[in-house]
């Protein structure tokens, strides 16, 4: 049985493993380009014949104040990379979902790229 947390948990694991800086929700201020904020968007719990499974739609904003979007786009494809077809002890991803960006907020001067998955996770036998 896998948590929503444990779920989180490995994702992180996962982008450390790859050297991108990422925060769970929001990051803080002052934080060092670019980075990427983890959002967990939903959580509907699906029944099979075997097993209790969630859907668990995670979004990835990747953030950068770089004018020529190198990094960020390169960090956007890390993630990708990583989470395409990704299996793991109960986790699954399949593919991106949706992708949006990159928009330049001109407030503040950063490019935002975000990237949702739906990452499919075992929680219990039935």
């Amino acid at each position: 049985m896998i948590s929503t947390l444990q779920l989180l948990s490995a994702i992180n694991t996962e982008l450390d493993t790859v050297s991108a800086r990422s925060y769970l929700n929001i990051a803080p201020q002052m934080s060092v380009y670019p980075f990427v904020v983890i959002s967990v968007i939903s959580t509907p719990t699906e029944y099979t014949f075997s097993t209790v499974m969630s859907d668990i739609r995670i979004q990835f904003s990747i953030f950068d104040n770089n004018s020529n979007m190198s990094s960020l786009l390169a960090l956007a494809s890390t993630v990708e990379t990583t989470f395409e077809e990704y299996q793991n002890g109960g986790i699954y991803c399949s593919h991106i979902e949706n992708e949006r960006g990159p928009i330049y907020n001109e407030k503040e001067h950063y490019y935002q790229y975000d990237m949702d998955y739906i990452f499919r996770v075992q929680r219990a036998k039935i």
